[in-house]
């Protein structure tokens, strides 16, 4: 799909909701397998450099970027929810909260700014997923997002969670959904909207599937 295209508000809801899970999941198959797939991966952590969109699609570059995100996010809004469903809900409850919190803070606001600001050059330098990038994405998170008293629990495997490289990993893919969170409720979503129209965002959410399909 391409970027230049205009979306409904319910669609940029969906889009930025989409993102959120896909990190979410990949933060989910890092913690009990240490591995991830690193375009869906780069997907994420791109979307924190992307200041200054023209819609919400070109935070991830293009819809199909986040399929996987989408997918799951309508899996939720439709099926009977598994244990692994349940782990995702909990996450992002997690993050709506953290994502309140970071709003309201306008000092660490723009400190996460000036980070990754700063960043940019190592993102030029390495790559986005090169551990040197991951790793300073990791430490923004580190001192400002953890320094809130709710804190996100991850769930996993001890070996791979004890890993420097997934740790990393994993707390730049919570900064990625809270930067989804952040541009969710910046096109108008909240919890009370979600609550009492999840059959308009899962409608939209169809809507996207099938034109990444028709692709």
């Amino acid at each position: 799909m391409n970027t230049s295209l205009s979306f409904s508000d319910g669609q940029n809801r969906a889009i930025a909701m989409g993102g959120l899970f896909q990190s979410l999941n990949l933060v989910r198959d890092l913690a009990r397998t240490g591995y991830l797939t690193t375009h869906a991966f780069e997907t994420c952590t791109k979307s924190l450099f992307v200041t200054n969109p023209q819609n919400t699609a070109e935070v991830y570059g293009d819809v199909n970027a986040i399929e996987n995100g989408l997918s799951l996010l309508h899996t939720l809004l439709s099926e009977s929810l598994t244990d692994a469903h349940k782990e995702m809900l909990t996450y992002a409850v997690g993050i709506n909260n953290l994502s309140q919190r970071f709003l309201k803070n306008k000092k660490m606001l723009a400190t996460v700014a000036e980070r990754l600001d700063a960043t940019q050059q190592k993102v030029e330098h390495f790559g986005i997923s090169h551990d040197n990038t991951v790793a300073a994405i990791a430490d923004i998170y580190t001192n400002t997002i953890s320094t809130f008293p709710y804190r996100i629990h991850v769930k996993g495997e001890y070996t791979y969670l004890q890993q420097t490289r997934v740790a990393d990993q994993i707390r730049t893919l919570l900064l990625a959904a809270i930067r989804a969170a952040v541009l969710w409720r910046q096109n108008g979503g909240n919890v009370m909207k979600l609550i009492f129209s999840r059959g308009a965002l899962r409608s939209d959410v169809e809507n996207l599937l099938q034109h990444i399909k028709a692709q």
